[in-house]
């Protein structure tokens, strides 16, 4: 059975993957979240969808789907940085605020 060695993937990113570089993704992002909302909602991404966000970085892109296709959709992010993974973790909504199931 082969094994996944994650530091090589994780380094894989010429950016890295450091608080800074979570930092300026999270800026970005928000910089382009209406430009971003309009290409998922153009997609097709509505109320009640099933999504698949590979790649999903620090969760950007995952929460405003998850914003997108609401309670009685759901969103799956799948990131192979598991720094990428703690910080997506620590920034997405509580269970008491999320509008969907929004898994990373």
């Amino acid at each position: 059975m082969a094994t996944h060695d994650s530091t090589k993937h994780e380094a894989d990113y010429p950016l890295g993957h450091s608080d800074e570089e979570a930092r300026r993704l999270a800026a970005q992002a928000l910089q382009l979240e209406g430009f971003t909302e309009d290409v998922l909602r153009r997609a097709g991404l509505r109320p009640g969808l099933e999504v698949l966000d590979l790649g999903a970085g620090v969760g950007d892109v995952a929460m405003l789907a998850a914003r997108l296709v609401g309670k009685n959709g759901k969103v799956v992010g799948v990131e192979q940085a598991s720094s990428s993974i703690e910080i997506a973790a620590r920034r997405k909504p509580g269970s008491t605020t999320s509008p969907s199931s929004l898994a990373i």
